[in-house]
């Protein structure tokens, strides 16, 4: 488990992205299956994109007028068991699309797919959409540590693709927390999500403090 937790963490302080003061996209969310975790599972996350503070959007936003939400999909490919270092969880290429409302309706629900989610985070303008390629996840088996994720992401439309500085290369740093209590009912998971930009960005220094708040 120590050598697992080294290589994430020097992973994400030697990334060229990990804790740049750029623009990035923030989003919070859960996620829920309707089946056991395991190959072939279909995952969903509905998720809020959060207000910036310390830190930009790469597009205009106006979170007094509108909210900005989330949807994702994805199929389980693989979970592998590296006891006791960590159990990873790999998923098959999924497409995300991120929509502006000025209903601000969005609403979780309980026990999804229900009245309210997805659809009610899947309406508004679709201002930007993508794939999430070579998506992992890993698991601290023993629990000290919170699940991580990474993937590359690839914008492919919507209304604001135009204010990106480029489609790609951009990169998903996630969290996870199973933990009953920090999503809502008749979830399974909460979901966090941060798209960085890494054309042009280069490698900067960090803390443990900051590294810990990436993923928090």
């Amino acid at each position: 488990m120590k050598n697992m937790l080294i290589v994430i963490i020097v992973g994400l302080v030697i990334s060229p992205l990990a804790l740049s003061a750029q623009e990035q996209i923030e989003a919070f969310g859960a996620g829920y299956f309707t089946a056991p975790e395991a190959s072939g599972t279909l995952v969903t996350t509905v998720a809020f994109l959060e207000p910036p503070v310390g830190f930009s959007y790469p597009f205009p936003v106006d979170f007094v007028n509108y909210e900005y939400t989330l949807y994702f999909q994805t199929t389980i490919a693989s979970v592998v068991s590296n006891i006791p270092f960590s159990i990873d969880y790999y998923y098959d290429d999924g497409d995300f699309f991120i929509y502006e409302d000025p209903l601000k309706d969005g609403d979780y629900g309980v026990t999804p797919p229900n009245a309210t989610a997805p659809s009610t985070f899947q309406n508004g303008t679709l201002i930007l959409q993508g794939t999430l390629t070579n998506l992992e996840r890993y698991d601290d088996p023993f629990g000290f540590m919170p699940p991580v994720m990474v993937a590359d992401c690839t914008f492919t439309g919507g209304s604001r693709l135009g204010d990106l500085a480029a489609p790609n290369p951009w990169i998903m740093h996630g969290g996870m927390d199973i933990t009953p209590g920090t999503y809502p009912s008749g979830y399974q998971q909460a979901w966090t999500m941060k798209f960085f930009f890494t054309g042009t960005v280069g490698a900067e220094n960090s803390t443990w403090g900051a590294i810990k708040a990436l993923i928090k």
